[in-house]
């Protein structure tokens, strides 16, 4: 397999085993995952029903995996980051189904990569990162840590105040809510993990543009992709910006 596997409860990665070895400096071209590179196999379906459900998009200049080993060739630089949520997909347990189906998805993916023309040396320099549902017990209100003084806490099973646990639950929670885009925690994640790969040169990351389907047009679900963009101070692209041009 071409990449390792991290799981947290609110963040799953998969990172290139041999990563390239960049030479001073990264330019990064990341893009949303969903109907910006990948739709499912059926025409009016929003999110694939299965692991093996889904296609690469199709754009004037055909698949968009066609485009993205374009850039690679045009670019020695090129580095290609996925940011993508799945609110569907319950990371903690790693055991839980949605989990197995989106892992064993990606890992198709890849596969499929590998097969096209210049795939091995692309997946040397792709990466991919997940924001994951947060758990119902999560998603009810927690109390704050400065409620009311010597009230016992419904989440302690003493009988005491048990602030360690809250605070653990606090953090946890809010860790959910930064790595969901539009918010920036993937990208922080991301950032940081491409710096440490350029540690021996400190050469600069460069973030050439992010690229998502969801631009708050009227045809649009969200505009959720835009507001990632404009949080991490990056260029934003629609897809057809990127691959309806030849």
């Amino acid at each position: 397999m071409s990449h390792s596997v991290s799981v947290l409860p609110y963040l799953v990665k998969f990172a290139p085993k041999t990563p390239h070895q960049f030479d001073g400096y990264i330019n990064v071209h990341s893009f949303d995952l969903d109907h910006t590179l990948i739709r499912p196999k059926r025409p009016k379906a929003t999110f694939g029903n299965a692991p093996h459900d889904w296609k690469f998009m199709e754009y004037d200049t055909g698949p968009a995996i066609n485009k993205l080993v374009e850039i690679l060739k045009a670019d020695t630089h090129a580095c290609f980051v996925i940011f993508t949520n799945q609110g569907g997909v319950l990371a903690d347990p790693s055991t839980s189904k949605s989990f197995l189906n989106f892992e064993k998805k990606i890992l198709l993916i890849l596969k499929a990569v590998e097969a096209v023309d210049s795939g091995e040396e692309f997946l040397n320099r792709l990466w991919i990162y997940s924001s994951t549902k947060k758990p119902a017990a999560l998603s009810k209100k927690i109390p704050t840590l400065n409620s009311k003084p010597g009230k016992v806490n419904k989440h302690s099973t003493s009988g005491k105040s048990n602030l360690k646990p809250l605070a653990a639950l606090i953090l946890l929670s809010e860790k959910f809510d930064e790595m969901r885009k539009p918010a920036t925690g993937l990208f922080v994640e991301c950032n940081r993990d491409l710096k440490e790969i350029l540690s021996p040169t400190d050469g600069p990351v460069n973030w050439k543009y992010y690229c998502g389907d969801a631009a708050g047009r009227s045809t649009d679900f969200s505009d959720s992709d835009k507001i990632f963009a404009l949080n991490t101070g990056v260029s934003f692209k629609v897809p057809e910006d990127i691959f309806n041009k030849k």
